[in-house]
């Protein structure tokens, strides 16, 4: 009886490297779309980044990763797509009115007229549209500063560098909201204009932590449907 793997590859009349250790080591294909070139570098980084082995390639509008051994984890950092969002903050709501929202929408949350959005926090705000969202995430790096106290260093990408630039130097005196998977973790009174591309962020709890460190070998461009999962098991 064949072998299942060499089975797979004469069925396809091909097979290129990675399907060939799959065969002979086992291992999980994902295919997911849609399928574009910065996404494929970015999946690429972090399987390098996450010392997995495998691939990454186009087919039609999917890519198909392909990683060999055992390690359905892998999945969640591969394709984790964390929210992240810059907002400007609408100073229109006073204390009072953001309690009344408090005490309409409780915990939940709640779009406005206008586009704007209630983060009920802490702290509550209302926030207008974001102008920076996790795609603008070049990379990030995770450490301290100087009272020991956690901090994550995001990098932007060129186009959100200066999206970043033009934002902070409208907000001069003015406040905005740096929001991670729906929580306001800053709300800071920008005091001049922020050019370099680089925002610090404190203040996190250790769950958001860890949902934004797969964004250490970059954002992906958006979200990822996960269509099909393969398990590959060893040759006998």
């Amino acid at each position: 009886m064949r072998r299942l793997g060499a089975a797979l590859c004469l069925a396809l009349l091909a097979c290129g490297p990675a399907e060939k250790t799959l065969a002979t080591h086992g291992g999980i294909e994902w295919r997911v779309s849609p399928a574009s070139d910065e996404a494929r570098a970015v999946l690429e980084r972090r399987l390098h980044d996450a010392g997995a082995s495998g691939e990454v390639h186009v087919d039609g509008t999917a890519l198909v990763v392909q990683v060999i051994g055992p390690d359905p984890a892998l999945r969640e950092h591969l394709f984790a797509h964390p929210e992240f969002s810059v907002h400007e903050v609408d100073e229109h709501y006073d204390e009072r009115m953001l309690a009344e929202l408090t005490g309409t929408h409780g915990h939940a949350g709640a779009s406005l007229a206008g586009g704007a959005r209630f983060l009920p926090g802490p702290p509550p705000v209302v926030v207008r549209p974001a102008e920076l969202r996790t795609a603008d995430i070049a990379s990030l790096a995770r450490g301290q500063d100087a009272s020991g106290q956690d901090i994550v260093t995001l990098q932007l990408t060129d186009r959100g560098r200066e999206r970043f630039a033009a934002m902070t130097t409208r907000l001069v005196g003015h406040r905005a909201a740096l929001v991670v998977d729906g929580r306001p973790v800053a709300v800071p009174v920008i005091r001049e204009a922020i050019s370099g591309g680089r925002v610090v962020l404190s203040g996190l709890r250790e769950d958001e932590i860890a949902a934004l460190l797969p964004l250490s070998s970059g954002a992906l461009p958006q979200p990822l449907s996960v269509d099909v999962e393969r398990v590959v098991g060893p040759a006998q």
